[in-house]
Formats: C-alpha cells, sequence, structure tokens
C-alpha cells in the first residue's frame, strides 16, 4: 500500500513541478516539488536518508509558518477553486500551502518510515 501511495506521489509531484513553470515565482517551487518527488524516489529504492528528507520536511514547515505569517491570509477556502486562473495573491497563496501541506506530511511521512527501517536494521 506505501509502495503504491508513494508511486502515485511520485507522479502528482512531478506533474506539480511541471505545472509552475507558468507561475512568477515557479523556479521556488519547481525545487520543492521536484525535490519532493526525488525524496520520494529515494525512499522507493531504499536509498533514503532519514535526517536529509527530515530536513526538507522541517524546512517546509519553517517555510510554510513565514508564508503565512507574511500576509495574514483570509482566504475563503471554497472558492480556491473556483476557476485554475489565478484570481489574486491570496488564492494563489492559498493553493500553495495546499501542495506545501501534501509534501510536508509525506515528507515526514517517509522520514518516519526511514527511520524505523534503520533502527531494524541494526537490531
Amino acid at each position: 500500500m506505501i509502495v503504491k501511495l508513494n508511486i502515485v506521489l511520485c507522479f502528482i509531484f512531478m506533474i506539480g513541478g511541471l505545472l509552475q513553470f507558468n507561475d512568477p515565482d515557479s523556479f521556488l517551487w519547481i525545487t520543492i516539488y521536484f525535490l519532493a518527488l526525488i525524496f520520494s524516489l529515494l525512499f522507493h529504492f531504499r536509498k533514503n536518508k532519514w535526517y536529509v528528507s527530515g530536513s526538507f520536511a522541517l524546512g517546509l514547515s519553517l517555510f510554510s509558518i513565514l508564508l503565512i505569517l507574511k500576509d495574514p491570509l483570509n482566504i475563503e477556502w471554497l472558492r480556491l477553486f473556483d476557476t485554475f486562473q489565478m484570481k489574486d495573491q491570496k488564492i494563489e497563496v492559498g493553493r500553495e500551502l495546499g501542495g506545501l501541506f501534501i509534501i510536508t506530511i509525506w515528507m515526514y511521512f517517509l522520514t518516519g518510515m526511514s527511520v524505523k527501517k534503520t533502527k531494524f536494521k541494526r537490531n
């Protein structure tokens, strides 16, 4: 189940990264999505180091907090997906936070699974 979910998320991260090319801050988001893809692939091939993916997850958590604190969000969450065009900056930040949340949660999960596998190898 975890292997299949990881493969699905690899495709989602790849598509998410490719869709960022038309964004004004595309370099940042392409980097985040493709790093998530790389860490997911490393986990799939059992090459992931828990402290590297954990550091990435921690960095994403801090970045999320800074993104929220930068501009207090008064987002109407149901309006995020009315259209796929950028209506205003707050809608865009809300969408970016959604992707960031998914990536961060998955990176923490991969980190936990990598730690678990490392502990079992030593015993």
